[in-house]
């Protein structure tokens, strides 16, 4: 079968790479023919998360009529598969036109992209965001053929404009991520526990509620130092916490997981929104793949991958927050047993390697 994707970027792009490329590899060995077109290259995806819009806009011209052309094809495709959309801005047209040429066409989110509640990471490109989300969606998921959605909250809104959806979460490829090593040595509190966050940009504020939760744990008198690892983040956020040892480490594709297997716990703060929660929780996955333990905001998906006093904690409010980072940190020996737990429930039900094939299952019985 020849199965077209579009997504809105390359492989560097965590969504694109999470929900598309990294299954490309599995359905090629099944006989399937992929072809995956991002409409930003790496260069620009980087230009588009540092906020430097003028070379993007520059090149918009020639990036709408490659779309264009790439609609004009489509039916030579016996599926097309549209992670989000063609095009990121205004009316959804592209999709209108490929629907002329191929009616095989199924949509993938894992984000609330219909919701207008988008102010927890559009920062100073409010109206830029107004374009990319919202109601825009509604047509799309009613006239595609299925709607593939990454949890139960997004599967609740689309079904009110699709009754064909079906549920495929973000996954990690465990078989290629290696877990941080517990030894003898490292069940000893060392002289300091490194807290990490990984993300990008746009989504750092939301580290800023735990200003307050990390003034107050500084208050203790641990006998353990603090080391605050963000990656991705915002230059800026170390502002927020300034008694502390912040490191904000550039993002790489190459060494997103060697990162964060130096970090002893990882966090997930999210507010209360339809936004977060619309989110499939991959930082927590990642986190757990590397072996370290979670403390999460109970919010969303958050319920359902976090298992109190299994894998990590859920914590909502602030001294919530501050008990479960505090009894992590004086505690390693629970920190290995949260930490190896979560890699084996991350094996056992978010890995790539057991949702590869439901992937093929629904496109191989759907569109023969």
């Amino acid at each position: 079968m020849k199965i077209l994707f579009f997504t809105p970027t390359a492989e560097i792009g965590a969504s694109s790479r999470y929900r598309v490329y990294q299954y490309i590899e599995y359905l090629e060995k099944k006989g399937h023919d992929c072809t995956v077109k991002p409409f930003l290259t790496d260069d620009l995806y980087k230009k588009w998360k540092s906020n430097s819009l003028g070379n993007i806009l520059l090149k918009m011209p020639i990036m709408i009529i490659k779309r264009f052309f790439d609609c004009l094809f489509v039916k030579k495709y016996d599926v097309v598969v549209i992670h989000r959309d063609i095009f990121p801005f205004g009316p959804l047209i592209f999709e209108k036109i490929i629907r002329i040429f191929n009616k095989n066409i199924v949509i993938d989110i894992d984000d609330a992209v219909f919701t207008t509640e988008t102010e927890e990471i559009s920062g100073s490109n409010k109206l830029l965001y107004k374009l990319k989300y919202g109601t825009r969606f509604n047509a799309s998921f009613k006239d595609s053929s299925m709607v593939i959605c990454g949890n139960d909250f997004l599967e609740d809104y689309v079904s009110k404009y699709n009754v064909n959806t079906v549920i495929v979460p973000t996954v990690v490829d465990t078989n290629h991520i290696i877990p941080r090593e517990y030894s003898i040595i490292n069940k000893k509190s060392p002289n300091y526990v490194t807290i990490g966050w990984v993300g990008n940009p746009g989504n750092s504020s939301y580290l800023n509620q735990l200003t307050t939760i990390f003034s107050e744990i500084n208050k203790f008198n641990l006998d353990v130092k603090i080391k605050l690892k963000f990656i991705g983040a915002k230059e800026e956020i170390k502002n927020s916490f300034p008694d502390f040892d912040v490191e904000v480490e550039k993002w790489s594709l190459d060494t997103e997981y060697e990162m964060l297997r130096q970090c002893d716990i990882g966090i997930m703060p999210l507010n209360d929104s339809n936004w977060s929660k619309g989110k499939c929780g991959l930082k927590l996955l990642q986190y757990m793949a590397v072996g370290i333990p979670v403390i999460a905001s109970p919010i969303g998906v958050n319920n359902e991958i976090v298992i109190n006093d299994y894998n990590g904690f859920l914590a909502y409010e602030k001294d919530e927050w501050v008990e479960k980072i505090t009894t992590l940190i004086q505690n390693p020996e629970l920190r290995m047993k949260l930490g190896v737990n979560g890699r084996s429930f991350v094996e056992k039900f978010y890995s790539l390697e057991k949702w590869a094939e439901n992937l093929n299952q629904i496109l191989s019985n759907n569109f023969k």
